[in-house]
């Protein structure tokens, strides 16, 4: 995993433009409950889509790919946030014990 994230980076490094490095890195993030980092490289992601999508001719926001990856994203950043919630409290409920 760490040799794939390294890939990733360096892959960012050569083209900072490169969505999918972006997306793969908060994949990975927040698989591994790294949720500020995941919520990072998946802001980064969205704001490439929408210059992406400013620069071509992207189809209507109903049916292109970048609309509804928006839609996922939302749904995405809104669960990791509530399990980020229940983990510090879990995390405070132990540390009082």
């Amino acid at each position: 995993m760490e040799e794939a994230i390294q890939s990733l980076r360096r892959a960012i490094y050569l083209d900072p433009d490169f969505v999918l490095a972006h997306f793969a890195l908060g994949n990975i993030a927040r698989s591994r409950g790294r949720v500020g980092e995941a919520d990072k490289q998946i802001k980064i992601t969205l704001q490439l889509l929408k210059i992406t999508c400013r620069k071509t001719s992207c189809p209507s926001p109903k049916a292109s790919p970048p609309a509804s990856f928006l839609r996922w994203s939302a749904r995405w950043s809104a669960r990791g946030r509530r399990h980020e919630r229940r983990e510090i409290a879990t995390n405070r409920a132990d540390r009082s014990k």
